[in-house]
């Protein structure tokens, strides 16, 4: 099983899980879920211009990121929590591309599914 790839990386998972496969499927299903929901409704708070809202749902994502090993998306989202009362077209990019970064982490962890 490859554990690395460009944005996530499965070790730190596979240590909390103990190296149980169905205990890292079902975590990885849990994130693909719940980020997905996720990146619908931060799209809509974006939209929306809610901050408060993409404030919310951005922290709810960091340590999900965490488990999957993506830790500079989650050092980027934190950034964006931390910062997101600026106004601006600056903060509404850096949430869009999070989003796509966590898209593609989706992918990687759809393919790694196969291979645990």
């Amino acid at each position: 099983m490859q554990t690395q790839h460009q944005h996530t990386d499965l070790k730190f998972l596979n240590s909390f899980t103990g190296g149980d496969a169905e205990k890292m499927k079902k975590y990885i299903n849990m994130f693909l879920v719940n980020s997905k929901k996720m990146d619908d409704e931060i799209n809509m708070a974006v939209q929306q211009n809610d901050r408060t809202a993409v404030k919310l749902k951005v922290h709810a994502l960091k340590s999900q990121l965490s488990y999957m090993g993506a830790n500079a998306l989650s050092q980027e989202a934190s950034y964006i929590e931390n910062n997101i009362e600026q106004s601006g077209d600056e903060m509404n990019a850096r949430v869009i591309e999070l989003l796509e970064h966590i898209a593609e982490a989706r992918i990687e962890l759809e393919q790694q599914l196969n291979q645990i």
